[in-house]
């Protein structure tokens, strides 16, 4: 069966199991890396049959395995990819347990942000010159979404540096990921780069003082429920999506998390964001959204020729918590 003509639909469909992430974390007992640690080995467990499934297709139209066809640089890259998803989920999940559901996913979501950044200055990429408008709009919606979370005390401050924190480390997975798609199979991608995360999330448990055994059944049910539903029907599918839907329409499509996830929180943890934070939490949105637009709309006219007289900005690939 061919998906690839749903790709749309699923990648909001993807949004919505994206958002469970959040609300499972919260229903947790478990510490933040444990959790982390587990869903990424959850992951790994349960796409291995399918990375056994995509190693045989190669093989009969005459073509060598993908697994096989990885060079060092892309190993390397690989595997730096995978670090920045554990730091992460180490730090988001973290965020969780400060601050509310609300204030931590639109922090986490601000990645476009990082990675505008991260591309002028290290993939030597140019963006929008009125993109950076909207960007200092979003900084300003932090602010106030923070301002905003200052009644909750010191702790919920900690919580969205700590979700901001995680922002910035997608952004450089996301960086990577922009980079390797384009020659790495989807599901050799997100299988590696889920194992490395795993194995530095390992030591990272331990030496936090996280135990990794004595949870009850119900917790290993979060973490596979956090692997199945959020990393592969969610994360997962923006990845595989990216071949078939502009990255700027998955990116704009993952700004719905923050709301469909304040949606959550509200009728199960009874978390009603303040005003300031309602109001932060939009410009935030709202500025993210304009700057993908804007970039996809530059991206447009530079495939199409036309001279922009300000600054183009080549394909993106990549995806985000």
């Amino acid at each position: 069966m061919d998906l690839s003509k749903y790709a749309r639909p699923l990648v909001v469909l993807a949004v919505a199991f994206a958002s469970l992430s959040a609300i499972l974390i919260r229903i947790s007992n478990a510490p933040p890396i444990a959790i982390a640690f587990y869903r990424m080995v959850f992951t790994g467990i349960m796409l291995t049959p399918v990375l056994a499934w995509v190693r045989l297709q190669p093989r009969k139209n005459g073509r060598g395995s993908p697994v096989r066809s990885l060079d060092r640089r892309s190993i390397g890259l690989l595997a730096a990819s995978g670090a920045f998803l554990a730091l992460h989920f180490a730090t988001w999940n973290a965020s969780l347990s400060y601050t509310t559901v609300a204030s931590s996913v639109v922090l986490v979501t601000m990645h476009p942000i990082f990675v505008a950044v991260g591309s002028i200055v290290f993939l030597k990429e140019r963006v929008p010159a009125a993109a950076f408008v909207f960007i200092v709009f979003a900084i300003f919606g932090s602010a106030l979404l923070s301002y905003g979370d200052f009644a909750l005390g010191s702790e919920a401050l900690l919580g969205n540096a700590l979700a901001v924190a995680g922002a910035v480390s997608v952004a450089g997975y996301m960086l990577l990921g922009r980079f390797l798609r384009r020659r790495v199979d989807a599901t050799v991608y997100n299988l590696v780069v889920y194992s490395v995360a795993a194995a530095i999330l390992l030591p990272m448990a331990i030496v936090a003082g996280n135990p990794l055994s004595g949870y009850p059944l119900s917790e290993f049910v979060i973490f596979a429920a956090l692997a199945f539903f959020c990393t592969i029907l969610g994360h997962s599918i923006f990845n595989w999506a990216l071949k078939y839907v502009p990255a700027s329409s998955v990116s704009a499509s993952i700004l719905l998390e923050p709301i469909f996830a304040t949606l959550m929180a509200a009728a199960l943890f009874h978390e009603i964001p303040g005003v300031l934070a309602i109001i932060g939490g939009t410009i935030v949105v709202i500025s993210l959204y304009l700057v993908i637009r804007l970039e996809s709309r530059s991206r447009r006219r530079v495939q199409n020729g036309t001279p922009l007289g300000a600054v183009p900005t080549p394909d993106r690939r990549g995806s985000a918590s």
